[in-house]
């Protein structure tokens, strides 16, 4: 007696998931997800059964076998959808609906066909319309296998790692029978018949499942599986099971075209098929459309906007500094731009002179102006309310923020959306103006909320940063106090020399060799002293007495400073103004400030370079200019490391504390300093102080 080859393949299915079946009533009976793969076994057997049945007696009939195989197809689905948790209680909680479209869909998809076979053949509609065609009963087995290729992606996705391990078999399993079918059908779609060799492997297939179906069996005994949906879980589903109606509706109008398109059917299959391909691939890599798409999906079926757990992960993970290649205030704006799909913006802090400073700029042109006061109406308006700011709100009702008068230039960017405070306990440390979002036009309370915040969590970061470096400049100036003490040891061991010198000269004076040794020791000691004194010149911190100012007369001091300068090549020219210009300061000090400045200048230039200094008046500020066209310096440079106390780009040779002391006086005298400089082609210092009351006009 022979036997067919599907009769052998399915039988063998059959009693393979019947045995898998007895076996794990006992490890799973108590368990929701255990009795679900116990339905799901003895229905695949009941399934793989009916098959080999039918190829070897004729029996049963083609509705049963299909009936059996949606059902089987449905528990399956089922015990996907109990892992994810869908249970009574969670269709009531916020993430369940969309584990109920989930098992909507999958009803639908295994129910729906059954239901239209039984109607046709309760009222005999005809098998003439699509709905009762072999092909249509194709493209519902095709929908079933995306859905739950689908299934089995989020259920791999939502495990935690530490319990990946127990449920990747089960995965591997269903990945093997659901994908084989899905191959199956699209095959028996494309050549409009089953192939028969597939269907008679098919049996044998599903038989090799069973043994990772008992693996994933034997290691869940231990305990529930905790998996954790995420309303990416919705977002990826959703992404997955649109491609695949969409890849649906074209198989089906390509099948038209191929029918009905006449001589030209397979040019304009083919072109249908590649601009519906492209579509698809620009749609599922469109930012704004994903973006959107999260908006619909958080709107609709979520009770809160926001993931908050991803949320604040998300923004500790950036300020912490995984990514150490930016520095803490890139990433700030990274962080708060990153929560309202910002295209990125621009930061602000607190300085020294208590104004509020530009930092940096992303995504966005630097603005015109550099600092606000701290009497600006932006500023007061932060400091009173710690109101997030919505440009377009502001502008639409003006009322709503007390009628704000914000800074003009700001006002007129389009790109600018939301000014955030970044608030460090009571104090206003900052704020950050955000480009537009590309997926919120309108901001609710939940966007409000965790703007703010993160805005709190940016400015703690960034005063804990600020407070590392001044802990860290602290302990290089007791380094370099370190350093001074050494140099008085050495001075003081000079001056003993020099002591018992004098006291033996009145005695030894008239000995030649005295003479001689006299001589040596007194050089020795000038050029020990000489380097002592170099070293120390101009890189002390600045000293903590009162200083005594006065009203300092401008072309006077720069005149000086340019005779003081003359010994040494390039030799600076002063440009005069015929204004006389008065400014309050200690004129030693600030002769000091522009002499390092100068002195600086000359080291980086050749001696066919160039030193100009220039004084100009501005409004209520004299303005000195020094250019150079010299060496330069990097903008990173200029940016991170120019006014930071010890960083020089003299090497051992300098101490790098000069140019610092010079931006301390100057804010001292409430003043600014600006440099700009591109390497290879020069530097420019400019110097702004407020003039004096008194000053004398010439």
């Amino acid at each position: 007696m022979s036997y067919s080859l599907s009769f052998i393949s399915h039988g063998t299915g059959a009693l393979g998931f019947l045995g898998m079946g007895m076996a794990t009533i006992a490890g799973w009976h108590r368990r929701d997800s255990g009795r679900a793969l116990i339905i799901a076994a003895f229905i695949t057997a009941a399934w793989s059964l009916s098959i080999a049945t039918q190829a070897r007696w004729g029996f049963p009939s083609f509705n049963i076998r299909l009936g059996l195989e949606n059902l089987r197809n449905l528990a399956w689905a089922f015990l996907l959808l109990r892992i994810l948790g869908l249970t009574k209680e969670t269709l009531q909680a916020p993430r369940g609906s969309s584990l109920f479209l989930l098992a909507l869909t999958a009803g639908s998809l295994t129910l729906l066909p059954l239901a239209i076979r039984f109607a046709n053949n309760l009222f005999d509609f005809g098998n003439g319309s699509f709905l009762f065609t072999s092909r249509t009963q194709l493209l519902w087995q095709i929908a079933y296998t995306i859905l739950g290729l689908v299934l089995i992606e989020q259920v791999l996705r939502n495990t935690k790692l530490e319990n990946r391990w127990q449920i990747k078999f089960l995965c591997l399993a269903l990945g093997l029978t659901i994908g084989y079918d899905f191959f199956l059908y699209s095959h028996a779609l494309l050549y409009n018949t089953i192939n028969a060799s597939l269907w008679d492997a098919r049996g044998f297939v599903n038989t090799l499942a069973i043994p990772l179906l008992l693996v994933s069996c034997q290691r869940n005994r231990s305990g529930p599986m905790r998996l954790n949906l995420s309303r990416d879980f919705t977002f990826h589903t959703t992404i997955f099971l649109g491609a695949g109606i969409y890849l649906m509706l074209m198989a089906a109008a390509a099948y038209y075209i191929r029918t009905f398109g006449g001589h030209w059917r397979g040019v304009i299959e083919i072109t249908f098929l590649t601009l519906g391909g492209l579509l698809l691939l620009i749609l599922v890599f469109s930012g704004s459309f994903r973006a959107k798409l999260r908006v619909f999906l958080s709107q609709n079926l979520f009770s809160y906007k926001y993931d908050y757990r991803k949320e604040w992960l998300g923004i500790t993970d950036i300020l912490s500094g995984t990514d150490n290649e930016k520095p803490l205030p890139e990433r700030v704006i990274h962080a708060l731009a990153k929560i309202l799909d910002s295209r990125g913006g621009e930061l602000w802090t607190a300085g020294e002179n208590g104004h509020y400073n530009f930092q940096l700029a992303i995504g966005s042109s630097k603005p015109p102006v550099r600092s606000l006061t701290r009497s600006a109406p932006l500023i007061k308006f932060f400091l009173k309310t710690k109101w997030v700011i919505d440009l377009n709100e502001l502008r639409e009702d003006p009322e709503l923020y007390g009628h704000l008068q914000i800074p003009e230039w700001l006002n007129e960017r389009k790109e600018a959306w939301l000014i955030t405070p970044l608030m460090l306990h009571d104090s206003l440390y900052g704020f950050i103006v955000l480009n537009k979002s590309q997926s919120i036009e309108k901001l609710n309370w939940e966007d409000h909320d965790i703007i703010k915040v993160a805005g709190r969590q940016a400015a703690s970061a960034l005063s804990q940063l600020e407070s590392s470096s001044a802990l860290a400049r602290a302990s290089e100036f007791d380094a370099f106090n370190q350093l001074s003490a050494f140099i008085v040891h050495d001075i003081k061991t000079l001056v003993s020399q020099l002591s018992l010198m004098v006291n033996n000269a009145e005695k030894h004076k008239t000995n030649p060799t005295f003479i001689d040794d006299m001589i040596k020791t007194t050089d020795h000691s000038v050029n020990k002293m000489t380097r002592l004194l170099g070293q120390l010149s101009e890189t002390r911190p600045d000293n903590t007495y009162e200083e005594k100012n006065s009203a300092v007369e401008l072309n006077n001091l720069l005149a000086q400073l340019i005779q003081n300068h003359q010994n040494r090549s390039p030799q600076p020219v002063f440009h005069e103004q015929e204004n006389t210009l008065q400014v309050q300061a200690n004129k030693e000090k600030l002769l000091n400030v522009l002499s390092h400045l100068v002195k600086n200048a000359q080291e980086a230039c050749e001696a066919n370079d160039t030193i100009e200094v220039l004084l100009s008046k501005h409004e209520q500020s004299a303005i000195i200019t020094l250019r150079d066209t010299g060496s330069g310096m990097s903008q990173s440079f200029i940016e991170h490391e120019l006014f930071q106390p010890f960083k020089s780009t003299k090497g051992v040779s300098g101490m790098g504390i000069g140019v610092y002391q010079c931006q301390q006086y100057i804010i001292k005298l409430r003043g600014k300093i600006d440099v700009s400089s591109r390497q290879g082609e020069g530097t420019e210092f400019t110097l702004t102080f407020p003039l004096t009351e008194n000053k004398v006009s010439g």
